[in-house]
């Protein structure tokens, strides 16, 4: 009736931060008391195998080293998919920039498969952040470990108020069966298959950047995967 009423809300968030402190000390042993163990129990291996006689003993300890890192890379995901969680400041981001420090960071993988690749970069600069390499990263490294291809092409182009950055291969492909389920979290296929995180890591960071990622067939004859981001 024309007067002026304040409300107050109060609400007791004890138990909320309860559980925040219980997953930043559970997150805190994954990170550093069980990486640690699995690095000991790395070099414990290596020692193992020097003194190691027979091609069933070999077979073993490869597979337990095989365990052990796919274990470390679960820790590393875990961990990065928290960062995006966390993540609330975006900045111009040279996405040319971004793509020499993967292409560096993969030159070993790259040149161990014999693997061609072509990238073709327009100046193109983004709304995002620090996560932006792992995310080209994972789509890159999962050309190189599981589409058996012999040449990626990478083409970086602007289109309207968006980034385009376009990733494809001459691999195997990705039935269409599968082209959605890749980013679901978990999703495994093929003995090759890693944790089930990489490419469901690869939509939350494009999304947290407000952007997206699809994958189609690629006129190469591989899979494409395109990369849409903000243009800054």
């Amino acid at each position: 009736e024309g007067k002026t009423h304040h409300i107050a809300v109060y609400r007791d968030i004890s138990e909320r931060k309860e559980a925040m402190s219980r997953e930043n000390f559970l997150h805190s042993l994954l990170r550093h008391d069980v990486r640690n163990k699995a690095q000991l129990a790395q070099g414990y291996l290596e020692l193992l195998e020097e003194s190691c006689r027979g091609d069933l003993q070999h077979d073993y300890l490869n597979k337990a080293t095989r365990s052990i890192k796919e274990a470390e890379e679960i820790i590393n995901k875990v961990s990065k998919l928290r960062k995006i969680e966390n993540e609330k400041e975006v900045e111009e981001i040279d996405i040319s920039v971004e793509l020499d420090k993967v292409m560096s960071e993969l030159k070993d993988q790259l040149d161990d498969k014999g693997i061609n690749i072509e990238v073709d970069k327009s100046s193109c600069h983004v709304e995002g952040g620090i996560l932006l390499n792992e995310l080209f990263y994972n789509v890159i490294e999962n050309s190189i470990k599981h589409s058996n291809c012999d040449n990626i092409k990478i083409e970086v182009f602007s289109k309207e108020d968006e980034c385009i950055v376009s990733i494809e291969d001459d691999g195997k492909g990705i039935p269409n069966r599968y082209k959605e389920k890749i980013f679901q979290k978990g999703f495994k296929k093929g003995k090759s298959a890693g944790s089930g995180l990489g490419m469901y890591m690869v939509k939350e960071i494009a999304e947290n950047y407000g952007g997206e990622v699809k994958v189609r067939d690629s006129d190469m004859g591989g899979a494409r995967f395109t990369v849409s981001l903000n243009n800054s």
